[in-house]
């Protein structure tokens, strides 16, 4: 799915991203594959953390503007570490990535969003390629859980 939202975007947002933020037609490109990327990495990683209530706001209302997806607190965080991303990953400053990223992590969501077939969180976690870090992460929490609530007797 990402590789068809990072196709997708390329072409939509290429010209404003070379044009606004004057970049390369290859840093735009390196830009919306990085900003793609590191979308799914955190998502993988707020899905871990246990957060799927506001995951699940976020991806199952499909009336949010762009402007509040923006403002969702994972899209922040998403945004953020997007621009890490960019800084590291493709030399942009801070002081670039910061607005390119707020272009374009809202425009990853709403593609995610839009190419669920339905509303139903599962669907578009099974979408991302999310469901084996789901997997994991439940059964190192039931591990760990069991392993606190024995004392420790299975260190």
């Amino acid at each position: 799915m990402i590789d068809n939202i990072v196709k997708q975007l390329s072409s939509s947002l290429g010209n404003e991203l070379m044009n606004k933020f004057k970049l390369s037609n290859q840093q735009a490109n390196q830009t919306v594959q990085t900003i793609g990327s590191s979308v799914i990495e955190n998502l993988q990683q707020e899905l871990l953390k246990g957060n799927l209530a506001q995951l699940t706001s976020l991806f199952t209302d499909k009336n949010l503007s762009t402007s509040q997806i923006a403002e969702n607190p994972v899209v922040k965080t998403l945004i953020s570490t997007a621009v890490t991303a960019l800084s590291s990953k493709i030399g942009l400053s801070a002081a670039v990535a910061q607005p390119v990223a707020a272009l374009v992590v809202p425009k990853v969501i709403e593609m995610i969003k839009g190419q669920s077939k339905t509303n139903n969180i599962a669907d578009i976690i099974n979408s991302l390629g999310c469901t084996d870090v789901i997997s994991k992460g439940i059964a190192g929490g039931i591990s760990d859980s069991l392993k606190k609530g024995l004392g420790g007797f299975f260190k």
